[in-house]
């Protein structure tokens, strides 16, 4: 199995990286973080309407999403990923996971009340 080898670049002053979508092709970097806060953004308001008012279940089920995405990106597109995400306020790290995750468990008091 070869695996895909994935690098930047620099042309002009401007950074390019390996187009995840492409084969073989570049994407600029600012290019691809425009893409990537889209994404987050879109996976906030898909969070947003799945919760409702109940901001622990947003962001916990936010964080899970944007850890999955996280995740299944290879290296340095998973660090241009995290970056905008910290940018958009939202922290991805372990800590902060368990933290949310902590705050959130009141999930099946929520079902319970709702029976």
């Amino acid at each position: 199995m070869i695996q895909a080898i994935h690098a930047t670049q620099a042309f002009n002053g401007v950074m390019f990286i390996t187009n995840l979508s492409v084969p073989k092709a570049f994407i600029r970097v600012d290019v691809l973080e425009r893409r990537y806060a889209d994404t987050i953004k879109a996976s906030s308001k898909a969070a947003s309407d799945r919760c409702g008012q109940h901001f622990e279940l947003y962001e916990f089920g936010l964080l899970n999403a944007l850890r999955e995405q996280y995740a299944a990106l290879p290296f340095p597109h998973d660090q241009l990923f995290k970056r905008e995400a910290e940018r958009q306020g939202f922290r991805l790290d372990d800590d902060h996971y368990r933290a949310v995750e902590a705050a959130s468990n009141f999930w099946e008091e929520i079902e319970e009340d709702m029976i």
